[in-house]
């Protein structure tokens, strides 16, 4: 049950490149107006899994009407439209209700009416899919004790791509993954895909995110292309990356 959000900006504003991290603190507000409870459990907990707690959602970052981009800063107006995504359908219906309530969208200093919200219809899940990128995918991974950011020519990008989409497979469905179901990932226009148009670098409370916005096609199951739409692909999905939109 994906989620339109649509927010009025009647005049223009600048905004940081790195407003995504205030988008996740709004989520958990907007959350946390519906049902407490499930918010501390969002934060606090998530679903555990070797050791590790997710945190089952995703989202887009905003898609604006009008866009100027400066050095360091964007100036936006008109319609700001934001998707958001889930493996746990409470947490969508806690959001829904917290952002009525709420009616607006607080972004730092700023106060943007809620405009409309939509549930999209979900597409028909097939073997083979083509998407495109919402948002940067971001896949790091440590190399001689250091983090770095995979790119879509490294075959490491797409193995932990495959890697993340079979643990949510398995948080969602409760899937046995002694035998899992293959996955083949592959740039839906290689030749013409150019790594330095893809790459977007982002500024996150102080650490540099590099990920990549590109059409991909994935051949999987469909309980499989289902997850990579509820759950996003890569790291970091609950903070604005990752987010994929099936290709018409």
């Amino acid at each position: 049950m994906r989620i339109r959000f649509t927010f009025d900006i009647p005049v223009e504003t600048s905004l940081p490149y790195h407003y995504p991290y205030a988008l996740m603190s709004y989520f958990y507000h907007a959350v946390r107006m519906a049902d407490p409870d499930l918010a501390e459990w969002l934060h606090q907990e998530g679903i555990p899994y070797e050791g590790r707690k997710y945190k089952p959602f995703v989202f887009s970052p905003l898609a604006f009407e009008h866009c100027r981009k400066f050095p360091g800063q964007m100036r936006v107006q008109g319609k700001a439209t934001w998707k958001v995504d889930s493996i746990h359908p409470p947490l969508l219906q806690a959001l829904c209700q917290g952002i009525q309530a709420l009616n607006q969208l607080k972004l730092f200093s700023h106060r943007f009416p809620l405009h409309s919200i939509h549930f999209e219809e979900r597409p028909r899940f097939e073997s083979v899919m083509n998407y495109r990128c919402l948002g940067p995918v971001v896949v790091p991974v440590r190399k001689d004790g250091k983090l770095v950011f995979c790119h879509p020519l490294e075959s490491d990008f797409y193995d932990q791509i495959r890697n993340s989409l079979h643990r949510w497979t398995k948080l969602k469905w409760g899937a046995d993954d002694s035998n899992p179901d293959p996955i083949r990932i592959r740039l839906l226009n290689p030749g013409r895909f150019r790594l330095e148009q893809a790459a977007t670098l982002i500024d996150i409370k102080g650490k540099k995110i590099k990920g990549y916005q590109m059409p991909l096609q994935i051949h999987a199951s469909p309980r499989i292309q289902e997850v990579a739409m509820e759950a996003g692909i890569g790291s970091y999905s609950n903070q604005g990356f990752g987010m994929l939109e099936p290709l018409s």
